[in-house]
């Protein structure tokens, strides 16, 4: 099957994120690549996140916050206006758009969803990568770093695989250990009934058998033949009503000395009324617990989200103008005391909740032992207890309801209702154990009475230990057996998850290998300007589960972890080669890039190695490059001519970003001497000028007189420039006359450094003219390649030649 044309011709975004308006990126230059410029805040993100959304069906960095679909679209997009369409180039293709509400069931919708389906095949692997991947990738461990360079490599699957089952083998690991625990509990608990330090299934039978032998029943042969003994021994109690009574009356008294009012429930209501008294004592008004919350819940979602400087604020969606973060910090100490307070009050109130929710179900336990002694002919007097009972529950019902609301949010009246309770608590244990202990006094003597026929009480009590044991000896082996078969599950179980662990640090060891030529370039590539750095590796750690190291030639020394000694910036350098490596290996049949403010931690010298890099190794992919970073958009735009290029100028909330077109300087540079500002269109010329000169000469490698402070101006470095290329190139090369020519007409860079007579004002005509000959010098300096589009290089003997090769300059 041919693959279909995947070149993408323009990403539309309608109420997704924070774009309520349609917003386009059109990517159908002739390139078919573009750049987005704009500040943060801008919605330059939403792109990003769309694309993302389109390509694998969610946001992952909104899952991680705990942010799902739902927050995919603008709050105030209606239901079919909230959508991310993406238009191909082959007609086959066409448009497809997918809505956020994940609908399928629309022929629109299942047409969409098989073009996606059929995109996800051809471009398995991650598209995108943010500033945020990068900057988390310096710090992680070696485990967090594995788990990184699972999407920047595109094995996040198999990862969360491998995690979910090393869960489910822990899971029942915990299990079997339970079960064990749970036979030996029975075991144990047996043993004691039967009076014996411990015993085995022979032993249980002999001593049962004794039981038996005293009653004069016949002995059971094995533990299958244990009923019929059991109920000869119950028929024998059946037949003396005294016996039956005795039976029940102990039961009752059983379930008496078990019902207990739960200690600490009345204190610890009554600790939490004062706590709550002190709070309402420091809380001026009720806005200062409102403040409280809407103030942690500020510092909460700063803590946990990727906020930078200049980003909206996550409760309005506005930018704040300081720091943002700094602010609610500070707003937050200001409240700190009265903070302490509440949650002080919240941690007894937990207490409280605990405490309640282990407490004894009373009226409920009661009744049941009343109903059960009636049964056995024994009748109590225990209304009085029966009402308070069920007078305490009633009371923890309410206390529970007013527990559920936090300690600001209660008002005067429902604190006065805790303080009433506590006092009401207290007169209902007085006379809970008043009456309970009427009642244990009553089963007491009557159990002492029905006693006194010795025979009698040991048939009841062999009874009870008899039935009690073949219970609990039923229910041991029904234990065993499902101790032995978890058991054998959990061993299985773990061979399985061994061998998939195998295999996948196999399948990983593999992709490290497929790329490791290509990280190698690329970082290579990145940090070319710094000295004894170089050949950086990926080593999985076969002793340790999913875990990486980084490592890198350091002066000829191979340094593992690589972090010990490289800089945040050359971390993100081999974050940023790993994925560019990765996406150019694993998408083989599509060629789509979206790089969203990548630059973000790198050096300044990095940015012109990011566009070499771009030029040299990924000329034929479709690259979507958003920045807010102005100098890297500007080299960005003279470097890719032909890119399509966005400026967000401003952010909208109620509509989305702004958008101008996108000029280069030198377009800048036109629109003002079209539109006779020659003060503006000199005063972007010459910083201009400078900058691209500078790049030059280290290129040319030319000599400058020493400047301690680093600053070398336009004339001097044309001057220098002109020199070398005469004395490697000679005087007739065309590159030397154009940089004569434009060196003589160099004076307008002083007129518009300082304040002149206007009346001497640079004219439109004169800066055209140098502008016009700085194009013709960089005609003649660019090579032709697109691949490389690059200029030429002294060779170190007496040529220049570009990257590629086919720009040779000599004389």
């Amino acid at each position: 099957m041919i693959a279909p044309n995947l070149t993408v011709r323009s990403i539309r975004l309608r109420g997704f994120r924070g774009m309520l308006a349609p917003f386009e990126v059109p990517l159908s230059g002739k390139s078919a690549s573009g750049i987005v410029h704009g500040r943060n805040g801008s919605g330059k993100s939403s792109i990003t996140d769309a694309w993302e959304f389109l390509h694998v069906g969610k946001i992952g960095h909104l899952a991680k916050e705990g942010a799902g679909p739902e927050s995919y679209a603008h709050r105030k997009a209606l239901a079919d206006d909230s959508y991310v369409e993406i238009e191909f180039v082959d007609a086959a293709m066409g448009v497809v758009r997918w809505y956020t509400d994940g609908r399928t069931n629309s022929k629109e919708a299942k047409a969409a969803k098989k073009k996606l389906e059929l995109l996800r095949r051809h471009a398995p692997h991650p598209c995108q990568i943010r500033f945020a991947d990068l900057a988390r990738f310096v710090e992680l461990t070696k485990t967090e770093r594995h788990d990184a360079l699972a999407g920047l490599m595109g094995f996040t699957t198999q990862v969360e695989t491998q995690k979910a089952l090393r869960r489910v083998h822990k899971s029942l690991k915990e299990q079997a250990e339970a079960g064990q625990a749970t036979v030996s509990a029975i075991a144990r608990e047996i043993s004691v009934l039967l009076g014996e330090a411990e015993c085995d299934d022979v032993r249980i039978l002999e001593l049962l058998n004794g039981v038996f032998s005293t009653h004069g029943v016949l002995l059971a042969p094995s533990r299958e033949a244990l009923g019929p003994c059991v109920e000869t021994l119950t028929a024998r109690l059946a037949r003396d009503s005294a016996a039956v009574a005795l039976s029940s009356t102990e039961a009752f008294h059983r379930a008496l000395t078990r019902l207990v009012v739960a200690p600490g429930i009345r204190e610890g209501v009554e600790n939490y009324v004062a706590h709550l008294l002190d709070l309402r004592a420091h809380q001026a008004t009720v806005v200062d617990a409102l403040l409280m919350t809407l103030y942690d819940a500020g510092a909460a979602t700063l803590r946990e989200s990727d906020y930078r400087e200049d980003d909206p604020c996550p409760l309005c969606g506005q930018v704040f103008e300081g720091d943002l973060r700094s602010h609610i910090e500070t707003e937050l100490d200001s409240l700190r005391s009265l903070k302490q307070l509440r949650d002080q009050a919240d941690i007894q109130r937990r207490k409280v909740i605990s405490t309640l929710s282990a407490a004894t179900a009373l009226h409920g336990a009661l009744t049941t032992g009343l109903a059960d002694s009636a049964a056995g002919g024994v009748e109590w007097s225990a209304d009085s207890l029966v009402a308070c009972c069920g007078d305490i529950e009633d009371a923890f019902d309410m206390v529970r309801e007013l527990l559920q609301r936090a300690p600001e949010q209660l008002d005067d009246i429902q604190i006065a209702s805790l303080a009433r309770l506590v006092d009401e608590l207290a007169t209902m244990q007085g006379l809970f154990l008043s009456h309970h202990g009427v009642l244990v006094g009553d089963a007491t003597q009557r159990i002492q009475a029905l006693r006194a026929d010795t025979s009698r009480a040991a048939l009841v009590a062999d009874h009870a230990k008899v039935s009690r044991v073949v219970e609990r000896w039923s229910a041991l082996i029904d234990a065993r057996n499902a101790d032995i078969a978890l058991s054998e599950t959990t061993r299985r179980f773990g061979v399985l998850v061994e061998d998939f662990v195998a295999s996948s640090i196999a399948n990983v060891q593999a992709r490290f290998k497929l790329i490791s030529d290509e990280v190698e370039q690329y970082f290579n590539i990145l940090e070319a300007h710094t000295a004894g750095i170089k050949n950086p590796a990926l080593r999985l750690l076969h002793d340790q589960d999913r875990a990486v190291v980084l490592e890198v030639d350091f002066r000829g020394e191979v340094i593992s972890p690589a972090y010990k000694y490289l800089s945040e910036s050359q971390l993100n350098s081999f974050g940023l080669a790993v994925f560019l490596a990765s996406a150019r290996r694993f998408n083989p049949n599509f060629r789509f890039l979206v790089l969203d403010d990548v630059v973000n931690s790198f050096d300044g010298q990095k940015r012109p190695q990011v566009i070499k890099l771009l030029k040299q190794e990924f000329a034929e992919h479709q690259i979507l490059l958003l920045t807010h970073d102005r100098v890297w958009w500007a080299q960005l735009t003279n470097a890719f001519r032909s890119w399509t290029r966005l400026h967000i100028v401003r952010y909208e909330p109620l509509t989305g970003p702004v958008v101008a077109q996108g000029r280069s300087e030198i377009e800048e540079i036109e629109r003002l001497l079209a539109v006779d500002d020659p003060r503006g269109a000199g005063g972007l010329l010459g910083p201009f000028l400078e900058r691209e000169l500078q790049d030059l000469c280290e290129g040319f490698q030319v000599l400058v007189a020493y400047n301690r402070r680093n600053e070398y101006t336009l004339a001097p470095l044309l001057e220098r420039f002109r020199v070398r290329v005469n004395s490697k190139l000679g005087a007739t090369h065309p590159v030397t006359i154009a940089g004569v020519a434009l060196e003589s007409d160099l004076t307008f860079r002083n007129f518009m450094a300082h304040w002149k007579d206007p009346d001497n004002e640079v004219t439109v005509e004169e800066l055209s003219t140098v502008l016009e000959r700085w194009k013709a010098l960089g005609a003649l300096l660019t090579c032709a390649e697109l691949k490389c589009h690059g200029v030429p290089e002294y060779d170190g003997e007496s040529a220049f030649v570009c990257s590629c090769g086919n720009l040779v300059l000599s004389k």
